[in-house]
């Protein structure tokens, strides 16, 4: 519509714009004299598709129109592609975004927004977009975006963590495919992603429970192994042999199970870790009543002096007071040991030793 923002009557040209938009989604070229900055602050908001000032010829007034006509379009190409978008998110329960890299345009649909738990129709730049990607998953993120515009994978399927309106970070996994055009060579990506927050959470439940003792909340015999496998390639690597292989086992523990039952028994394993806490050394529980730590620059005496002193009072259960002691093994460093298991077995046999010379630890 050719709007004159001067009108006789009781609404002027940007009231009678405002309705036409609102009601009707018909956008105006305004037709003014007037260029005072009330009247085009006014008119602005509005979001016209351009100002024609009077007086003005005829060409002024064509190209006004085309170019109108030509937004016009654009803008309604760009619906087009939203309710498209919008249709096969609705189907498949997902949010969508697309960004075109050439122009820099950014959309992101309203059921991405209220997947975030954005309210519709929020605007995001792609930057601001991809400031939402948490810290330790962006530069994962962005490097695949990378290749995909680069043409080295065709497809890129991830999952990540992304901030949302409850000022949390739930785990999406997105699909982000590049869609290049053949005659400008220009790329832009479009995305589906869904929430999958409940899915990582449970797995990392089970992964939580495989590598951790739940009785005790140390990690158990795998994560050791694990851990103290890729220090001793480590320590070869750095031809360093100033590191020790502990294995503490708790003495009687048998006898705690049958005259006090499993229950109490348990109680002790999880104070005997709790104490074992107090050496400033990452134990693990590798399995029943035995316990693991691998350390680095301290002095073997000093340490099993440490711990066996630490066990010299005695524990509080149930209205009953009971003296618990542990025998230690420990294994000085040496580059021999290929494997974690051998190094850990080393420490086995030295705790074994201990115990047959009645002693409260050696070291070999």
């Amino acid at each position: 519509v050719l709007m004159d923002i001067m009108l006789k009557g009781q609404i002027d040209g940007v009231e009678t714009a405002e309705i036409l938009k609102k009601e009707y989604g018909i956008p105006v070229v305004y037709l003014t004299a007037l260029t005072d900055e009330k009247t085009l602050t006014r008119a602005k908001k509005t979001s016209p598709l351009g100002y024609i000032l009077k007086p003005f010829e005829e060409v002024e007034l064509r190209t006004s129109i085309e170019i109108a006509l030509a937004k016009i379009k654009k803008e309604r190409e760009k619906k087009k592609f939203q309710r498209r978008y919008e249709i096969a998110a609705l189907k498949l329960n997902d949010g969508l975004w697309e960004y075109n890299l050439v122009n820099e345009e950014f959309f992101l649909s309203n059921s991405a927004l209220k997947l975030l738990g954005f309210a519709p129709e929020t605007n995001f730049s792609f930057k601001e977009w991809l400031a939402l990607v948490h810290d330790e998953d962006r530069d994962r993120v962005a490097q695949a975006l990378n290749a995909l515009q680069k043409g080295r994978i065709s497809v890129l399927q991830t999952e990540y963590r992304i901030y949302n309106a409850s000022h949390s970070y739930i785990w999406v996994h997105s699909k982000i495919i590049a869609e290049r055009n053949p005659l400008t060579g220009g790329t832009s990506f479009v995305a589906a992603l869904n929430d999958v927050t409940i899915r990582r959470e449970s797995e990392n439940m089970l992964v939580d429970y495989s590598l951790n003792d739940p009785l005790t909340n140390l990690p158990n015999r795998i994560s050791f192994l694990d851990q103290t496998g890729k220090d001793l390639r480590r320590f070869i690597f750095e031809q360093n042999t100033d590191f020790i292989m502990l294995f503490a086992d708790i003495n009687q523990f048998s006898k705690i199970n049958l005259e006090y039952g499993y229950s109490f028994a348990d109680t002790i394993l999880d104070l005997v870790s709790g104490r074992l806490a107090k050496i400033n050394v990452q134990w693990y529980r590798l399995h029943a009543d035995c316990f693991g730590a691998m350390v680095e620059h301290q002095s073997a005496d000093e340490l099993a002096s440490d711990i066996i002193d630490l066990f010299k009072a005695p524990f509080e259960v149930l209205d009953r007071t009971l003296t618990v002691d542990l025998t230690l093994g420990l294994a000085r460093g040496s580059l021999e040991f290929i494997t974690a298991e051998d190094l850990l077995l080393e420490a086995e046999r030295a705790m074994m030793a201990a115990r047959a010379e009645n002693k409260p630890f050696k070291i070999l």
